[in-house]
């Protein structure tokens, strides 16, 4: 089987629960959405991409001796016998993170590769995709896989709180600054949220917004926009 790949290389993990562990990312090509602030752009459109067999895919992988690796893009999901790949990475040994938009069904994934950590975004309303994203993967959601939300302004962290009290999602939930400006602002209205009588259960345990963090992008606060990293 044959995969569109972009890039693949150590790093990192920049974001998320995985945040700092040394990492190899395998960048697919190919999206169905486009977001506005989309920092991957070469990963759905141009011709910074090459074909790779599954064989050649893998002995690159194992080349860098990691044992963390994260599937990306793009959009992953969309690679055909994308599921076969993450099969045989797993009987390999790899812990594998897959990182997805949100609008592709997750269940075949799961139900194959039951070891793999989900990292789902929830597209906000500045993205221009906020109404993608498909209700059902949802319920595929497990302890350990995480939501992701990226705030631009008020407005998408309204709508993202909102989102999480509404679903009561049991799993990891971050917030994402777009930019480190935006920081304080993402801070200071979790807080208010979280604090707030309004949403606070009979059982302080099992308060839906005290899973949320914020979380900037490591590997951006390092490097910038540099590729490869």
């Amino acid at each position: 089987m044959d995969f569109n790949v972009c890039e693949i290389f150590p790093s990192i993990q920049g974001e998320g629960v995985s945040t700092g562990l040394p990492t190899v990312f395998i960048r697919f090509f190919g999206c169905n959405l486009s977001c506005s602030w989309c920092d991957t752009d070469y990963s759905r459109i141009g011709d910074h991409h090459r074909s790779m067999d599954d064989r050649g895919l893998i002995d690159e992988v194992i080349s860098h001796s990691i044992p963390n690796l994260c599937l990306t893009g793009g959009e992953p999901l969309l690679q055909l016998g994308i599921i076969d790949l993450v099969e045989e990475l797993i009987m390999r040994g790899f812990n594998i993170d897959v990182e997805t938009n949100g609008s592709i069904p997750v269940s075949d994934l799961i139900l194959r590769c039951p070891g793999v950590r989900l990292f789902m975004d929830v597209k906000t309303p500045s993205s221009g995709m906020a109404g993608n994203f498909l209700h059902e993967n949802l319920g595929h959601l497990r302890y350990d896989d995480t939501l992701k939300f990226i705030i631009e302004g008020e407005g998408d962290l309204d709508f993202a709180l909102t989102f999480i009290m509404e679903h009561r999602p049991d799993c990891n939930i971050i917030l994402t600054p777009c930019s480190n400006r935006d920081g304080e602002m993402v801070v200071e209205g979790l807080l208010r949220a979280v604090m707030s009588r309004e949403h606070i259960d009979e059982d302080p345990n099992r308060h839906t917004l005290s899973r949320a963090r914020v979380m900037l992008q490591t590997h951006r606060v390092i490097w910038g926009d540099k590729k490869g990293v």
